[in-house]
């Protein structure tokens, strides 16, 4: 690549052109991965600002040191799981070597960083919900207008088994009726379309969600958000507030829920169920997106595990952002 010199030698200031050429033209990563990508930086910008006091007018690229990425981890580590903090990991390497590519006096800087090892990931079987659980999670959430939303997110969340990134990425005009049942097109991984036929009480809170937000059919998004009067879709870490939030008062109830729930444990949990009901992987596969069957298999391990621990046992809101001085700068460099 041809050297490009820039003002100041800010660390951030390539981000526009790493996700918006780079990513998405020469290497044709998928609208989903770049928008992860970018999540993934404007995380990492927010520690900086918030944790290290580290602006994004000041932070260069020899600012960035294996001791503030290491501390970056441990930051992470607090909210996150190890595999989503080695993707975030993975992603500032990633943007550190396009770096160093366009100016290779930098390169020094990423072969420190591409040193650090990823978190060892645990093999260990992950938890699901129960039918008991999903039904007190999605009553908890409230019977108010923003309840019937948050119930709403949680529905889809479950019956269509979708990743977040999917769910908040939902338009109407991706909602389609046949003989009275909804059926949503839902955009995955590598833009691969896939068709979700909701059942007939999803089909119902959908309808009446609708009635609620979408009575003017002027919101683009299924689930929005307004914000200085724009709107847009929902973030993901709302969803994800959102929910553990609702978990947080059943467990003051003393319901026995896993340790962390969050928006991909209905995933997970509906793939276990429709296993356990003797659906075949390879359509469960299917339904989740899944390329191959062999990531799909986990779910067949888990369920086959509980079985066996039962037979042992029994034989049984979202905040509107404080804007600062540093916002034109950071929508410029192409971060949130």
């Amino acid at each position: 690549m041809m050297k490009k010199e820039w003002s100041g030698e800010l660390f951030f200031s390539r981000v526009t052109d790493y996700l918006d050429t780079y990513l998405t033209k020469a290497l044709s990563r998928s609208r989903h991965t770049v928008e992860s990508y970018r999540d993934a930086l404007t995380i990492f910008r927010r520690f900086l600002s918030v944790n290290k006091g580290m602006s994004i007018t000041r932070f260069k690229v020899t600012d960035l040191t294996v001791e503030i990425v290491l501390d970056y981890i441990s930051y992470l580590k607090k909210d996150y799981e190890s595999s989503t903090i080695n993707q975030r990991v993975t992603v500032i390497k990633s943007y550190m070597k396009y770096i160093a590519e366009c100016d290779n006096t930098y390169l020094g800087i990423y072969t420190k960083i591409s040193h650090i090892p990823p978190i060892k990931v645990s093999k260990l079987i992950r938890p699901v919900l129960d039918e008991n659980m999903l039904s007190q999670i999605i009553e908890c959430a409230g019977e108010d207008r923003k309840g019937i939303r948050n119930q709403m997110m949680m529905i889809i969340l479950y019956d269509c088994a979708v990743r977040v990134s999917e769910l908040i990425n939902i338009r109407m005009n991706d909602i389609d009726t046949k003989n009275g049942v909804k059926i949503i097109y839902i955009a995955g991984k590598g833009d691969k379309e896939r068709i979700i036929v909701l059942s007939t009480r999803a089909t119902e809170h959908l309808n009446n969600y609708i009635r609620l937000y979408h009575s003017n059919n002027e919101n683009e998004y299924l689930f929005y958000t307004i914000i200085n009067n724009q709107v847009n879709h929902i973030s993901a870490s709302s969803v994800q507030k959102i929910i553990k939030k609702v978990a947080k008062r059943l467990k003051e109830r003393n319901l026995d829920l896993p340790e962390s729930v969050h928006p991909h444990i209905f995933r997970r949990s509906r793939a276990t169920h429709l296993y356990q009901s003797g659906i075949p992987l390879e359509q469960i596969s299917r339904m989740l997106g899944h390329s191959g069957i062999d990531t799909t298999k986990i779910y067949a391990k888990m369920s086959i595990e509980q079985m066996r621990e039962i037979i042992e046992i029994d034989s049984n809101s979202i905040e509107e952002p404080e804007w600062n001085d540093e916002d034109e700068i950071i929508k410029m460099f192409g971060l949130r």
